[in-house]
C-alpha cells in the first residue's frame, strides 16, 4: 500500500503549480537580527521564536529581537556563537548545540548553563541535542559521539562513541534523532544507521557498510519524521522518501521540471505539507495531494523570497513558514495573511513599472490594466502574468504618441472611447498604440495645457478640468469651449453623478454642485467651504453620498453634510484620495497613510499599511478603480495595490502577551527570576515607582498591536494604548494585580490576560505593628501622664494634708499649752481656794468640789489627747497600751489590743498619724456605736504595716467618707501616709476597718 502511495505521490509531483497565495515578510539584521545566516529555528511554548545564527541566539516576539551573544568568560553566558540546533524541554528551558558545545538556556533566570565535553579535550567541540526527557538529554558531539546526559547529576553515558560525521557548509549539525519506535536513527557521513539502545543492534541504510540493507550511499543533511511514519532524507541530490517499516524508498530529484540539487533542510506543516529548502531553487511546498508549489526570488516583486538559497526552513504549529535565504535573514511566509497584492516600482527591472508614481488606472479588457504614471507614460499591465507588457511614452518625433509621459486621468465615455488627460494636452486613444492629441492653445507651451480631470457632459461634449479653468470639449469639432465664471481657475476634480448635474472642486477653495447653461457655470449649492473634495460615491443602500476630502470622509444627505469622520474616529489618515464601495456596502479609502475599510453601520474602521502588503503609505487622487471581476485597485507613490474586498477578512488571531522587563525607580530591577516567568513580586516601600514592559507575541500584525492594562485595587477601568510600557509612580502600600491584554492588527482583542501580583510593602511607620506600637505608646504616655498627674495631685494633696495635719498638731499643742497654762492654772487655783473652805459648813462649796475635780480631770484628758506626751516620749505602743488600760479601767467597753510583729518604734510622723487615726476610731465607737467590745490589731504583712480595727456596735449605712469630719480626718491621714483604707460596715453589723501603710 505504501509503495502505491509513493508512486501516486511521485507522479503528482509533475502536476502544474498549485496556487495558494502567501504574504512574505522580510526580517533581517536591519530589524535587530544578530546575523543573517540562520541555521536553527524554534517556536517555544511561550510563543517566542528563537533563531540560532553564526553570531548568537535571537529571541523574537514579532516586534523586537533580544540577542544573546557568546561570552565564554562568563559562566552564565552562551558558550559558542554558532548555534546550529535547539530543542525545548518540558519546563520551557532550551537545549542548544553550538560550535563550543552543549548549552542550556534557563528560562527562570534568563541565562545559560554550559556543559563541557570530555574534560581531557581542551578545544571546543560542536554538538547537536536531539531529545530531552527529564532528567536526560541526548545529543551528538563531534568529540564524544552519541551521548545520554543526566543533567542533574552530570553523569554521561556514551551510547555510540565512533560516529563519523563531517560538519561543513552544507551540514552544520548532525541530523540524528529518535524514531517512533524509540530506536535511534543516526546520521553518518555517508548513510543512515538504526541503533537499538536496548539490544545495541545496528542496521545500515544508504551506506557503504558491508551490512547495508538498502539504497546507494548518500550524505544525509537532514532527517524528517512525518506524522504518517515516513522519513524524508535530504541530501545533495534531492530528497529521499523512506519507509522504515518496509525499507521501501524513492528518490526525488526534480520538481516541476526543476533539478533539486542540495536540499539543505525540510519540515512538515500542521496540515501535512512538506517544505523543502533548496540550495538554488528557493522553497518548495509539497502538498498531500501530490502538487508542488515553488517560491523563488523575483527581481520586480517585493512579495517574494529575498534570494533562492534557503539554508533552513521551519514550520511553527500555527502554520507560519520561517525560512532563511542565506545570508539575508528570515523570510516569514503567511498563508492566512491579508490578500493584498502590490506591483511596485523596481528600478531597471524588466517588465516592471516605468515610474513609481501611479496617477490613474483603467481596465482595458479582462487581461489588461492601463497604468498612468507621473513621468513614465502608460504601462500596460497583464493581470495573468503580473508583468508590464508595454509602455507608451511621449515621443516628439511621433505625432501619434501620447502628448506627455505625465498621465493624470483615464476616462472612458458612453461610446467606450478612451480619453487621457496629461500634463501637456488631451489625448484620444485610436488603438494599436496610436493617440490623437488636442491642445488649448495652438502653441504647445508647457503649463498651458495641463489637463487634470475629465468627465462627460453629454454624448457630444467632454468636461475638461485644467489649471486654467473648466472647458467643454466638442468631440466632433475638436475644439475647447471655456466655461464662463470659471476662467483661469485651477480645477482639481470634477464629476457628473447625474445628467445635467456637475460637482467640482476648485483647488483649496472648496466644492460646489451646479449646472451649465449657455456655457456658463451656475452654482446651486456649496458642498464644502475650503479644502478639496477628491472623490464622490453614491450609496444607494443608505441613500446618501460619500465624499472623500483632504480633511476626512463626509456623509452628504438632503443637501447637507450630516457626518464627518477623521483620524480621531479611527480613520488611518484624514487626507482621502480615493473611494470605492464593495458588495457588502463597506467603503474602501486610499489615504496618505495606507488604506482604510469602513463599515458605516458599525462606524468601525480597519486600517492597512505597508506591512499588510500595500505598495506604500501614500496614495494618489484619481488613482483608483474596480475592474469587471470586482477587484479593487489603488495607485500610489510606489506602484499600485489590488485585492478582492471579500478576501480581506478580520484577523481573529488572539496574541499571547508576555512581560519583558521590569524597572524600579527608573532603573532595571534585579529580580530573583526573569520577569517573564514571574507571577508575584514584593516591593519595599521605597520601590513603589515601577515600570512594566510587555509585548504581544504576534507575527501576523506587523507590530500594529494595541494594549489594555490596569492595576487592580488602584484602578478599575482598562487603559488602552499602542505603547508596550507603563509606569506607576508612588503607588500606595497594598496588594495589587497588574493585568494586561493585547489586540491584533485588526483590533481583535485576545481573551488571554497576563497577570502579575505586586505587593508594595508599607514603610515601617505605615505597618500595623508600628501603628499598634504608636497607639500603645500613646496609651502608655497617656497612662503615664495620668499617673504622673495623679501622683502630682496626690503629692500636692499630701502636702496640703501634711500642712493641715501639721497645722492641726501645732494648734493642738498650742491649745494644750494655753489650756494648761491658763485654764488649767485657774482651775488649780480655784481648787486650792475650795480646799480652804470648810465643806461641811458650806453646802454650795461641797457641790462645787466634785464639779471642779471633774473639770480638772476632763482638762487633763483633753490635754493628753491634744498633746500626748507619752507618745512623744515613749512611742506608739506605750501610748496605745495606755489608752487600752484606761478604757478597760473605766469598764464602758472591753478593749482588746493585739500587738503582733508590728515595729516597736516608727518615725515620729507615722506614729503621730497612726495614733490620731486610732483615737478617731475609738472616739467614733464611744460616741456613736454603743459597742461593748473593741479589737485593735497591729501587724506587719509583706511590705505594709497593717492596722485592723473592729467593734461590735450598731454600725451604719455606708456613705462617702467625706460625710463626717472624723472619718474625713482618718482618710486624710491615711493618704498622707500613702496607705489604703478599707471600711466595711452595715447596720447592726459593727465596723471593720483595715489600714495598710507601705514601708518607707
Amino acid at each position: 500500500m505504501r509503495k502505491i502511495l509513493f508512486l501516486v505521490w511521485y507522479i503528482g509531483l509533475s502536476l502544474p503549480l498549485f496556487g495558494q497565495t502567501y504574504q512574505i515578510e522580510r526580517i533581517g539584521t536591519d530589524k535587530g537580527l544578530s546575523q543573517g545566516s540562520v541555521y536553527a529555528m524554534l517556536k517555544d511554548s511561550r510563543g517566542f521564536m528563537w533563531f540560532g545564527t553564526q553570531d548568537g541566539l535571537n529571541r523574537y516576539d514579532g516586534h523586537h529581537f533580544k540577542v544573546y551573544y557568546s561570552d565564554t568568560d562568563q559562566p552564565n553566558a552562551l558558550h559558542g556563537g554558532f548555534v546550529n540546533s535547539m530543542i525545548e524541554a518540558p519546563n520551557g528551558d532550551l537545549w542548544l548545540g553550538t560550535d563550543y558545545g552543549l548549552n542550556l538556556y534557563q528560562r527562570q533566570t534568563d541565562d545559560f548553563r554550559f556543559f563541557p565535553s570530555a574534560p581531557e579535550r581542551k578545544t571546543p567541540s560542536a554538538c547537536s541535542p536531539f531529545a530531552v526527557r527529564p532528567p536526560f538529554v541526548w545529543y551528538w558531539s563531534e568529540s564524544e559521539g552519541i551521548v545520554k546526559l543526566n543533567y542533574d547529576t552530570q553523569q554521561k553515558t556514551v551510547l555510540l562513541a565512533d560516529v563519523s560525521y563531517d560538519l561543513g557548509l552544507l551540514s552544520v549539525s548532525n541530523a540524528t534523532k529518535f524514531g517512533k519506535n524509540g530506536r535511534l536513527w543516526v546520521s553518518l557521513s555517508e548513510g543512515l544507521m538504526q541503533y537499538d539502545t536496548s539490544s545495541r543492534q545496528m542496521r545500515y541504510f544508504f551506506s557503504k557498510h558491508p551490512k547495508n540493507i538498502t539504497g546507494n550511499p548518500i550524505s544525509i543533511l537532514k532527517i524528517l519524521m512525518t506524522k504518517e511514519g515516513l522519513m524524508y532524507l535530504s541530501h545533495s541530490n534531492g530528497v529521499t522518501i523512506f519507509d522504515p517499516k518496509t525499507t521501501d524508498f524513492k528518490h526525488i530529484t526534480h520538481l516541476n521540471g526543476i533539478e533539486l540539487n542540495e536540499i539543505y533542510d525540510l519540515d512538515e506543516s500542521p496540515d501535512g505539507d512538506i517544505w523543502l529548502a533548496t540550495s538554488s531553487s528557493g522553497l518548495f511546498r509539497l502538498s498531500k495531494d501530490g502538487k508542488a508549489q515553488q517560491f523563488i526570488h523575483q527581481k520586480n516583486d517585493n512579495n517574494c523570497l529575498s534570494n533562492n538559497t534557503i539554508s533552513s526552513v521551519y514550520i511553527s504549529k500555527d502554520g507560519l513558514v520561517w525560512a532563511n535565504p542565506d545570508p539575508l535573514g528570515i523570510n516569514l511566509l503567511i498563508g492566512t495573511g491579508k490578500k493584498f497584492r502590490s506591483i511596485k516600482y523596481v528600478a531597471e527591472a524588466q517588465n516592471s513599472l516605468s515610474d513609481p508614481n501611479v496617477r490613474t488606472m483603467i481596465e482595458m479588457d479582462k487581461n489588461q490594466v492601463w497604468v498612468g504614471t507621473e513621468q513614465g507614460g502608460i504601462n500596460v499591465w497583464n493581470k495573468q502574468t503580473g508583468l508590464v507588457e508595454k509602455c507608451f511614452k511621449s515621443d516628439p518625433a511621433n505625432p501619434r504618441s501620447v502628448p506627455s509621459s505625465s498621465i493624470y486621468h483615464f476616462f472612458r465615455d458612453t461610446q467606450q472611447q478612451l480619453w487621457i488627460a496629461t500634463y501637456n494636452g488631451l489625448a484620444k486613444y485610436l488603438g494599436d498604440g496610436a493617440f490623437e492629441s488636442y491642445f488649448l492653445t495652438t502653441k504647445k507651451n508647457m503649463g498651458d495645457n495641463i489637463f487634470r480631470c475629465l468627465a462627460e457632459w453629454d454624448t457630444a461634449h467632454l468636461l475638461v478640468g485644467t489649471e486654467n479653468g473648466l472647458f467643454l470639449f466638442d468631440k466632433s469639432k475638436k475644439i475647447f469651449i471655456p466655461i464662463k465664471r470659471l476662467e483661469n481657475i485651477s480645477i482639481l476634480w470634477i464629476d457628473q453623478p447625474t445628467p445635467g448635474e456637475l460637482w467640482l472642486t476648485r483647488f483649496n477653495e472648496g466644492c460646489w454642485k451646479g449646472t451649465l447653461r449657455n456655457h456658463e457655470w451656475l452654482p446651486q449649492a456649496t458642498v464644502l467651504v475650503g479644502g478639496n473634495a477628491l472623490a464622490l460615491r453614491k450609496d444607494a443602500y443608505r441613500n446618501c453620498w460619500w465624499i472623500a476630502t483632504n480633511n476626512g470622509l463626509l456623509n452628504y444627505q438632503n443637501g447637507r453634510i450630516v457626518q464627518k469622520f477623521t483620524a480621531k474616529d479611527g480613520l488611518t489618515n484624514a487626507y482621502i484620495y480615493g473611494l470605492l464601495l464593495d458588495s457588502q456596502h463597506n467603503l474602501w479609502l486610499s489615504t496618505n497613510r495606507g488604506l482604510s475599510s469602513f463599515n458605516p453601520d458599525t462606524r468601525q474602521f480597519r486600517n492597512y499599511h505597508v506591512s499588510d502588503g500595500l505598495q506604500g503609505y501614500e496614495f494618489n487622487n484619481r488613482s483608483y478603480m474596480a475592474d469587471s471581476e470586482g477587484i479593487f485597485y489603488f495607485g500610489g507613490t510606489n506602484g499600485f495595490t489590488y485585492f478582492r474586498p471579500n478576501e480581506i477578512r478580520t484577523n481573529t488571531f488572539q496574541p499571547q502577551i508576555q512581560l519583558t522587563h521590569f524597572e524600579i525607580n527608573y532603573q532595571p530591577a534585579q529580580l530573583p527570576q526573569y520577569i517573564g516567568e514571574t507571577s508575584e513580586l514584593t516591593l519595599n516601600a521605597d520601590q513603589n515607582t515601577f515600570s512594566l514592559g510587555f509585548i504581544a507575541i504576534d507575527y501576523l500584525s506587523s507590530g500594529k498591536n494595541n494594549y489594555q492594562y490596569r492595576l487592580v485595587n488602584l484602578e478599575d477601568n482598562w487603559n488602552t494604548t499602542p505603547d508596550n510600557l507603563v509606569r506607576y509612580v508612588q503607588v500606595p502600600p497594598g496588594e495589587y494585580i497588574f493585568e494586561v491584554k493585547a489586540s491584533n492588527g485588526d483590533g481583535f482583542w485576545s481573551d488571554e490576560v497576563r497577570r502579575l501580583k505586586i505587593t508594595v510593602l508599607p514603610a515601617f511607620w505605615q505597618t500595623w505593628w508600628f501603628r499598634l506600637l504608636n497607639l500603645l505608646l500613646l496609651i502608655g504616655i497617656g497612662i503615664g501622664f495620668y499617673r504622673w498627674r495623679i501622683q502630682q495631685l496626690q503629692r500636692q494633696q499630701r502636702e496640703r494634708l501634711e500642712l493641715i495635719i501639721k497645722t492641726q498638731e501645732a494648734e493642738r499643742k498650742q491649745l494644750a499649752t494655753e489650756l494648761h497654762d491658763d485654764l488649767g492654772m485657774r482651775l488649780s487655783t480655784l481648787q486650792m481656794y475650795l480646799s480652804e473652805i470648810d465643806i461641811s459648813q458650806n453646802s454650795r462649796a461641797s457641790k462645787l468640789t466634785p464639779l471642779l475635780n471633774e473639770a480638772i480631770a476632763d482638762i487633763r484628758n483633753l490635754l493628753r489627747d491634744l498633746n500626748p506626751k507619752l507618745l512623744f516620749e515613749e512611742g506608739l505602743r506605750v501610748a496605745v497600751e495606755e489608752v487600752n488600760s484606761k478604757l478597760n479601767a473605766v469598764g464602758l467597753v472591753k478593749f482588746e489590743l493585739l500587738w503582733l510583729d508590728f515595729p516597736e518604734k516608727l518615725p515620729e510622723v507615722i506614729e503621730i498619724n497612726l495614733f490620731r487615726i486610732i483615737q478617731e476610731l475609738i472616739n467614733n465607737t464611744l460616741k456613736h456605736a454603743e459597742a461593748t467590745h473593741i479589737t485593735l490589731q497591729l501587724l506587719q504583712r509583706d511590705a505594709h504595716w497593717v492596722i485592723i480595727y473592729e467593734d461590735n456596735g450598731r454600725g451604719f449605712e455606708r456613705q462617702p467618707l467625706s460625710s463626717g469630719f472624723g472619718l474625713q480626718n482618718i482618710e486624710n491621714r491615711v493618704q498622707l501616709l500613702k496607705g489604703q483604707l478599707h471600711f466595711d460596715t452595715a447596720p447592726q453589723r459593727g465596723v471593720h476597718v483595715t489600714i495598710e501603710i507601705p514601708h518607707h
